[in-house]
């Protein structure tokens, strides 16, 4: 995006968004490996399904080479480290670091940027075999199962996804696990 040029002290309250089609990617393949930490290479190589591997390998160079242009360094040069509870971060430097949220779903993943605060996003395959009012009741509060069962047909599962990638998207920037962050 354009705010990619604009200096990082006049961007404080800029959120990037990027969204990439992972099986689209796989045909630079090579390319992705070579970028990757010896902890991402052994992350892929505990997948055994083929193109699941392919797509985490296409992720972790994805969100390097974004992160490396935020920090002006080459992608293989941005380093991780984690919170307790699992979630990546960039390793602060002598540099103001981006804070960096990712969710996959099918062969689609975005990636949302902030200079300024903890970002969380979420992005979810509308699946229409789910029992979205089972799980709404016995996760969701009462407010907003109320919200999803007020939309009749289709629409309920439109609202379903709606709140379940807002409270994922909120629980992931505070550092929780979705289920926490249902309550």
């Amino acid at each position: 995006p354009e705010s990619l040029t604009t200096p990082a002290d006049q961007r404080e309250e800029v959120i990037d968004r990027y969204i990439a089609d992972l099986h689209a990617l796989r045909i630079d393949l090579p390319r992705w490996h070579t970028t990757l930490s010896s902890e991402e290479k052994q992350q892929v190589l505990q997948i055994a399904d083929h193109t699941a591997a392919d797509k985490i390998t296409c992720s972790f160079a994805i969100r390097r080479w974004i992160l490396a242009r935020y920090l002006d360094i080459p992608p293989g040069e941005v380093r991780f480290l984690r919170l307790q509870s699992g979630k990546p971060y960039v390793s602060p430097g002598d540099r103001k670091t981006p804070k960096f949220n990712i969710s996959h779903s099918k062969d689609l993943m975005i990636t949302g940027i902030s200079m300024s605060r903890e970002i969380g996003v979420d992005i979810q395959f509308i699946d229409m075999t789910v029992p979205v009012l089972q799980i709404a009741t016995r996760f969701f509060s009462s407010e907003n199962v109320r919200y999803i069962k007020n939309g009749g047909g289709t629409d309920q599962y439109t609202r379903f996804y709606r709140v379940w990638t807002f409270l994922e998207a909120f629980s992931k920037a505070m550092g929780e696990g979705i289920v926490r962050g249902m309550n």
